[in-house]
């Protein structure tokens, strides 16, 4: 009896601990979203990795603009190292290995410490680089690598399959 109560006692403080994590943020875990570059840009997508950081399954938002800054539990600040106001990130989408958010367009350039909140519970820090642009590409291996792929309006891929592009000039609309 003393033996199973002990038992269910060490079972139950291990379930309450995994309940109550704090989410952790991996280092090098956060990044542009389309190109995983290391920096963020401001007014651009952002993808965090770690773990703790949201619900078991995926919670996407699919409601009226703007995104939320909490979703399902999950809210990510960025603060500026050199001290001031924290910037709330609109979240897309998250779950306990990955979040999706937005950074909003005027965030200053600058060193920034991000944290990740989950019910209540904040992540450690992690610095990262708000920069002004940080071009990146998504591609078709959805690592920042390979050939690009491009959407239109109902978020259909459009690709060449056929023909040639020798006709089109490419060059990006802005340098960076």
């Amino acid at each position: 009896m003393k033996k199973t109560t002990l038992v269910r006692a060490g079972l139950m403080t291990l379930v309450a601990a995994a309940a109550w994590a704090q989410p952790v943020i991996k280092d090098n875990g956060v990044s542009n979203a389309s190109s995983y570059a290391a920096d963020v840009a401001r007014g651009s997508w952002f993808v965090v990795f770690g773990t703790g950081m949201g619900p078991a399954s995926i919670s996407v938002y699919s409601g009226a603009l703007p995104f939320p800054t909490d979703l399902s539990g999950t809210s990510v600040s960025f603060t500026p190292a050199s001290g001031g106001a924290a910037v709330s990130a609109r979240i897309w989408y998250t779950l306990a290995g990955q979040l999706a958010g937005l950074l909003p367009s005027s965030t200053a350039v600058g060193a920034y410490d991000i944290r990740v909140t989950y019910n209540g519970h904040a992540s450690a820090p992690k610095r990262v680089n708000v920069v002004d642009r940080n071009f990146g590409y998504a591609t078709q291996a959805q690592n920042g690598a390979g050939p690009a792929q491009a959407t239109y309006g109902g978020l259909d891929l459009n690709r060449f399959t056929t023909g040639t592009l020798a006709q089109y000039s490419t060059r990006p609309a802005k340098a960076g």
